[in-house]
């Protein structure tokens, strides 16, 4: 055979060779690329924030349900974090069906998608139909994990947080904000721990407690603190504190209560905490409850 010829035929072959490769690439590509006639796709592509009136996320043994209440999302019946509820819908926005997984049945238990180990995410829209996806393992890259369609066997990676987002307690998704307070318009705070009542008073230059001075740092701690008191977390139904061992209201002009606030039953991790006229109990740091309610000692001056 001459040599002319022999180049022809291996030409010939690496011809075949790279059409061939090429075929399978893109038949990979196209088995695994975002399918946008996807049921997960077209699920995702449907849910926003302005269309949803209610979600419930079922996520093993704890279910957690958002609804819409005039203008503002519940977390069963209590108020939200608003920026929990905003990460969520940025998470549910920004999810992007990036390659399929499997369509095998077999092995969505293994990705997590079937099971007591999947999160399952139901959105209920303003038109009165209700959607439904399956969270499950997390996936090859971060952040991602494996997803589906209840009724479809398709498995799809799933881009974003939403898996994580979806996994948050009920207790996260609360509004932990016990109290915001105007600083600037407080004039009296009365400070108890145990038998000793101290009264805070603002002149006109400075502060003074029980008619002397006081220390500027720990009037400015007690009042930061009061600016936006956040509680740790909420106590379980079952509690119900005893008498409190400290307490701390701040009045106004005209001794309008601006805040009121009791604290028992000190905790390993803080103390149980109530509002004037709020049946809720939180949870407290105990650093926090120091700085609302330091001791005399504190509240004197430096010398």
């Amino acid at each position: 055979m001459s040599e002319k010829a022999l180049r022809a035929i291996l030409i010939g072959v690496v011809v075949v060779v790279a059409a061939w490769a090429a075929s399978a690439l893109l038949g990979r590509r196209g088995d695994r690329g975002p399918a946008a006639s996807s049921a997960l796709q077209a699920t995702l592509a449907g849910v926003h924030e302005g269309g949803v009136t209610w979600v419930r996320v079922l996520n093993g043994k704890d279910t957690v349900e958002l609804r819409r209440s005039g203008g503002r999302w519940l977390v069963d019946g209590w108020p939200t974090d608003s920026d929990a509820v905003a990460s969520f819908w940025t998470a549910v926005d920004s999810a992007r069906v990036t390659e399929l997984a499997s369509r095998n049945p077999a092995h969505q238990a293994d990705l997590g998608v079937k099971g007591p180990g999947s999160i399952e995410v139901a959105f209920r829209r303003r038109s009165g139909d209700s959607v439904r996806v399956l969270l499950g393992r997390a996936g090859p890259y971060y952040p991602s994990a494996y997803a589906r369609v209840p009724g479809s066997d398709e498995v799809w990676i799933l881009s974003g947080d939403l898996r994580r987002q979806a996994s948050r307690p009920v207790e996260e998704w609360r509004d932990r904000t016990m109290v915001r307070v105007d600083t600037g318009a407080v004039r009296t705070i009365i400070v108890a721990r145990g038998d000793t009542t101290m009264t805070l008073a603002r002149t006109d230059s400075a502060w003074t407690v029980n008619g002397h001075p006081a220390s500027p740092k720990t009037v400015r701690g007690l009042l930061d603190g009061l600016a936006e008191l956040q509680a740790g977390g909420f106590a379980p139904d079952t509690v119900r504190p005893g008498a409190p061992t400290r307490s701390v209201v701040a009045l106004g002009a005209g001794s309008d209560t601006l805040a009121a606030l009791r604290f028992s039953a000190r905790q390993p991790s803080g103390f149980w905490a109530t509002l004037r006229g709020d049946s809720v109990v939180y949870r407290v740091p105990s650093y926090r409850v120091d700085a609302v309610t330091p001791t005399h000692g504190l509240l004197q001056p430096e010398r």
